[in-house]
């Protein structure tokens, strides 16, 4: 996991072509790539995709790229699962659903400052990423993640 800002080169494009040069550097067989909503999906998801194939010349590196609604924190909560086994909480403690809660970031960062505070919730990104199942989310529709998971299968099952 690397955070976009951790590139220091300005615009989505660009984090997208670095990540991409040093996946390739890496022998790696891609990225997977998110962006949060709130500056707009479509040019968001256009900025990438052109990225993606303006990086075609380096090489096999595939790229997944996917568009949050409204952001990242919707994805994980929407496994509430993934959310419980992150936090060590118990399997009937409820976790909101995304529709319920007014800002996701926000619920989810609540829910990490209850129960690890003393880890940053940016440190736990990877955590609830290994955690997450396509097939428990309540509601990937609404957050972008169904259209994530099919550029994912359509990059790398070929």
């Amino acid at each position: 996991f690397k955070a976009r800002k951790e590139y220091r080169v300005g615009g989505y494009g660009n984090v997208m072509k670095m990540a991409l040069l040093e996946a390739f550097d890496a022998s790696l067989q891609g990225v997977v790539f998110w962006a949060d909503e709130d500056a707009g999906r479509e040019p968001r998801l256009k900025e990438l995709r052109d990225a993606r194939n303006q990086s075609k010349v380096i090489g096999e590196t595939k790229a997944a790229i996917g568009v949050a609604t409204p952001h990242a924190e919707a994805w994980i909560l929407d496994d509430a699962h993934a959310v419980r086994a992150v936090l060590g909480l118990p399997s009937d403690h409820a976790i909101p659903r995304v529709s319920e809660s007014n800002y996701p970031k926000t619920t989810l960062d609540d829910l990490c400052h209850q129960h690890r505070p003393q880890d940053p919730v940016m440190n736990l990104l990877p955590e609830f990423g290994a955690q997450l199942a396509p097939g428990r989310m309540r509601e990937p529709h609404k957050t972008g993640f169904s259209a994530f998971e099919k550029d994912f299968k359509d990059q790398f099952r070929k």
